[in-house]
């Protein structure tokens, strides 16, 4: 049962890329809600990657490259505690960032003396650039709010199993966890808990990692593991819009999602959400709203497990240079499954659409070998509108490689040529806008 007040903010690393956007992250939180509230933060913008490439120097055995590149971290993160911070609090801060760099340097030297980075030792390397961003974040928060913050090394509660690099959490320890550290109690008293997203550790202690979109997960487990009652995901965007804004200027915010629909638009590659964070705060009754640190009052997106949307296409997403391949059967391509994990975004008919080539396809298969891109209009019952949406992209002659509606209950999907993919994306848009603002328009009026 979600408790009344009770908020779990996640800062992802597109909003924390540098001194100014950290202030204003943490202003939008704090113009939203100052008390009672989890904030789950991601490592800054590009830090985990320049972990990952600090672990293969250490691997190799290149130390020297390594700690200079931890010295770099170090230094961004002094920066931007030097800029956030009063002179007063200044110097805990770098000791404690410092702190976190020494450990990362020493478990480095240990990589390097066995030559072998084994995923136990890339989980706890990649761990620092969360650990390093919450540090500083936690104490931005008191020093804007005083008493009230505690910081909370998320591996003393997120307890998962050994899988390193795809960790699973285990939520029953977890609240069994937060119990025992008394951080129930804490919001209660309306405390602010900082942690990190996307690390957890095993009941033994050891640091794993729960892969990708592990930030947007640990936000939705510690939502439900205190009973809150909203986990919101703040971004550079004010919500989920009819497609990607940075592409369509003109795309509208929209206001209400089911679970299912934005499962399918994160699936079909809006970069919004990770579609495994839905099912923990679904299943508890806890609402998902997506909003932009720009316009921290705005009401954004809210994500609910269930709602009856009207027949209508709600929004555009895509995922572009595809590679794909024609199975001898349809029944081929449901049923086959690759020993790496591919990011496989569609299978339809006897094709399957993928990110990534196959290494060897299986016999019989054919490769198209011509990029695609796949476009996905998401909506409430597409039978309803497809045909409409199909007749207008058709009458516009742009070239189409298919055209299906059925591998997903509430997608169509149109396969493009790579080099047309923006032309196409374009035009479906622009027929999603009048779609539904030509309901708008017949809509009876009220009295």
């Amino acid at each position: 049962m979600a408790a009344a007040g009770i908020r779990v903010h996640k800062l992802g690393g597109s909003v924390l890329a540098d001194a100014a956007s950290i202030e204003q992250a943490v202003q939008a939180v704090v113009a939203t809600q100052a008390e009672a509230a989890v904030v789950v933060v991601s490592a800054c913008a590009g830090v985990t990657d320049t972990l990952h490439e600090i672990a293969r120097y250490a691997a190799v055995g290149d130390v020297r490259a390594a700690h200079r590149m931890l010295e770099q971290l170090y230094d961004r993160h002094r920066e931007y505690a030097d800029h956030l911070l009063p002179a007063a609090q200044r110097e805990q801060t770098a000791a404690a960032l410092g702190q976190l760099i020494e450990h990362a340097m020493h478990l480095c030297r240990g990589v390097a003396y066995l030559r072998e980075l084994t995923p136990r030792m890339h989980d706890a390397l990649l761990a620092f650039g969360e650990l390093l961003a919450s540090r500083l974040l936690a104490d931005v928060f008191s020093s804007l709010l005083g008493s009230g913050v505690l910081f909370v090394d998320a591996r003393d509660c997120v307890v998962t199993d050994a899988t390193f690099g795809r960790a699973r959490p285990q939520l029953p320890l977890m609240q069994q966890r937060l119990r025992e550290l008394g951080l129930l109690e804490q919001l209660q008293r309306g405390g602010l808990l900082v942690t990190q997203g996307f690390v957890g550790a095993t009941p033994e202690g050891m640091t794993t990692t729960l892969g990708r979109g592990g930030s947007d997960l640990s936000a939705a487990l510690f939502a439900v593991a205190v009973g809150a009652e909203e986990v919101v995901i703040w971004k550079d965007v004010p919500g989920v819009f009819t497609a990607d804004p940075d592409y369509m200027p003109e795309a509208e915010p929209i206001p209400m999602l089911s679970a299912a629909h934005m499962r399918a638009l994160a699936l079909a590659g809006a970069r919004v959400l990770h579609p495994d964070t839905l099912g923990p705060a679904m299943e508890h009754g806890i609402g998902i709203r997506i909003r932009g640190v720009r316009q921290p009052t705005a009401p954004g997106t809210l994500v609910v497990a269930h709602w009856e949307a009207p027949p209508e296409p709600l929004a555009l997403a895509w995922r572009t240079s595809c590679e794909v391949y024609t199975a001898p059967t349809p029944e081929a391509a449901r049923t086959w499954t690759s020993p790496v994990e591919l990011g496989i975004i569609s299978r339809m008919g006897t094709l399957l659409v993928t990110e990534s080539p196959l290494a060897e396809p299986p016999a019989g298969w054919e490769s198209w070998r011509r990029p695609q891109a796949l476009l996905s209009l998401v909506g409430h019952a597409p039978e309803r509108w497809a045909l409409s949406m199909v007749e207008h992209f058709l009458r516009a002659r742009l070239a189409c490689s298919g055209i299906w509606l059925g591998d997903s209950p509430a997608v169509l999907r149109f396969l493009v040529p790579q080099e047309t993919w923006p032309e196409a994306a374009q035009c479906l848009h622009l027929e999603l806008l009048h779609y539904r603002h030509a309901k708008l328009s017949v809509a009876p009026a009220e009295g």
